[in-house]
């Protein structure tokens, strides 16, 4: 017989010799593992550090940073009023820690100067929910709304003609005839000879309106009011709750038919697009300030012979972009105006008094608009409160230039190089506009602030921003909305029509304003 001694030798070699590659996976593994925490301990003690001289909440704990503390606000609904309370406690700017991710938030008037006018120190962040959606591109990181540098700069100048307030009074006429057609047809057929009047959701209502006025602006072609309405409403509204809801919400959105429903959408409107400016490209106009989508062809043109040639492809592409963002941003306007009738639910006597004007003037001109001087407080009151652009985001970079000579500073903050990551800036409309230390009475809807003579102070009232980034459409939105209202409420008498379990709710940490709910309002025909 064999030698037991023998045997279990030959054992042994043979299982210990069999495998070897898995022991040398085994130790790839735990080397890397023991790099990645090496690397992350290096980042939370350094980097953080680095940053020590700025102000910060307590951590939650040392691996997480603030995270969970920002996931609780976010949950509650609370994510901008805590900003305030902890803006008054810790002081104008302040550091978050998403693990090893610092994000700067910054309420102070300078370093909001510094961020509207330094475009290159400050600029807009790439990595947000309405650049590129499910892995479908949506409005890209080049539109007149998300691009940066001197080639967006171009676009936005030569599309200045079309947003101008002197080129309003040309649009006026246009914009009058399509409001009264579009919006009072509309509503009249949907009440029909009930007395009761019907209950309609005034968000559906205005964006019909809205979205035929942009039709006749020249992006037509394309799909008509009603299904551009639907559409815009579709892809927006997918956005809270595939990037904020709750974990079995997001599961559900994400594994079931609506996310693959509004990737379609997504899909099928930059095709319509694309067809639509086949057409265009080859026998573009010089702008006239009255086609948006033309002016938007001759905007990009002059992009390329300036800076990159000729690239129809690419140039189509950018021009794709820029149309999906003009569409979806007229959804701002639409609920806005929303939001007005949101806030005026509690306040029936300014209701009452804004009606009273918009009965009682006569507008047959832009210059009208002018008289509506009332309505024109309860909209900036409502902006104020309410305002589409929530929060901004921009990425600085200044202490990762190479061959820098002077430090890199952050307001009154030197930033120091040891930091190897850039900086997410975050800053928020909302915050300034309903601060106690600018404003008094924050949270009560007063109209009558504005009256004649008063003016904000720099940066403490922002519904379109300032600087070189402010809102190209802030005097075509402000017409709209006018005219929206002296026609609805000329014609209709509107009473809001939810109740406390249904009332509409805004989402705070959304970047542009969103709705959570439909906003049910009862139309009676005016009894004349």
């Amino acid at each position: 017989g064999a030698c037991p001694g023998k045997i279990e030798a030959v054992v042994s070699t043979q299982s210990t010799g069999a495998h070897p590659e898995i022991m040398y996976l085994l130790l790839l593994f735990f080397l890397g593992v023991l790099a990645r925490y090496t690397r992350m301990f290096y980042r939370l003690t350094v980097w953080r550090r680095s940053l020590s001289h700025i102000p910060q909440l307590p951590l939650d704990n040392i691996w997480k940073g603030h995270k969970k503390t920002l996931e609780r606000v976010k949950h509650d609904n609370t994510y901008l009023d805590e900003h305030i309370r902890w803006v008054n406690e810790c002081g104008m700017t302040m550091v978050f820690w998403i693990v090893s991710q610092p994000i700067v938030f910054t309420a102070d008037p300078v370093v909001l100067h510094e961020i509207a006018h330094d475009l290159d120190k400050y600029r807009k962040s790439h990595f947000l929910p309405n650049r590129h959606y499910f892995g479908e591109k949506l409005v890209g990181t080049d539109s007149v709304l998300s691009g940066n540098g001197l080639i967006w700069a171009q676009k936005r100048k030569a599309m200045m003609i079309m947003f101008s307030k002197r080129n309003m009074a040309n649009l006026w006429e246009r914009m009058d005839t399509v409001m009264r057609g579009v919006e009072t047809t509309r509503i009249a057929n949907a009440i029909g000879d009930s007395p009761k009047g019907k209950v309609l959701d005034l968000h559906d209502t205005v964006a019909v309106a809205f979205y035929a006025y942009l039709i006749d602006l020249g992006v037509s072609d394309i799909m008509d009011n009603v299904e551009m309405a639907a559409t815009a409403k579709t892809i927006i509204g997918a956005i809270p709750k595939s990037f904020f809801a709750n974990e079995l919400t997001r599961l559900k959105f994400v594994l079931g038919q609506e996310k693959k429903a509004t990737v379609e959408l997504i899909r099928d409107l930059r095709f319509r697009i694309m067809v639509k400016l086949r057409q265009l490209i080859p026998n573009y106009v010089e702008p006239a300030g009255e086609n948006v989508m033309e002016d938007l062809v001759h905007a990009t043109k002059m992009q390329y012979e300036l800076f990159d040639g000729s690239c129809p492809k690419s140039m189509a592409e950018r021009l794709i972009n820029d149309t999906v963002a003009t569409i979806l941003v007229f959804d701002n306007m639409v609920k806005q105006l929303a939001m007005l009738y949101m806030l005026l639910e509690h306040e029936p006597e300014i209701q009452e008094k804004m009606v009273k004007e918009l009965r009682e003037t006569e507008v047959n001109s832009y210059a009208d608009l002018e008289k509506l001087e009332y309505t024109e407080r309860c909209i900036l009151e409502c902006m104020r409160m309410r305002p589409s652009l929530l929060r901004g985001a921009r990425d600085f970079k200044a202490h990762m230039k190479k061959g820098a000579t002077e430090e890199a500073k952050f307001g009154p903050y030197v930033i120091p190089k040891e930091l190897k990551m850039p900086i997410k800036v975050h800053t928020s409309e909302y915050v300034q506009q309903m601060d106690p230390k600018y404003w008094d009475k924050p949270t009560k809807y007063n109209p009558d602030r504005w009256e004649k003579g008063f003016s904000p102070k720099s940066f403490q009232y922002l519904p379109f921003w300032t600087g070189p980034r402010s809102c190209l459409g802030k005097h075509l939105g402000m017409m709209l909305m006018k005219i929206a209202l002296y026609h609805i409420n000329r014609n209709f008498d509107i009473q809001q029509a939810w109740d406390k379990h249904t009332a509409p709710v805004f989402l705070q940490p959304m970047a542009t304003i969103r709705l959570i709910g439909d906003v049910p309002c009862r139309f009676r025909k005016r009894e004349m």
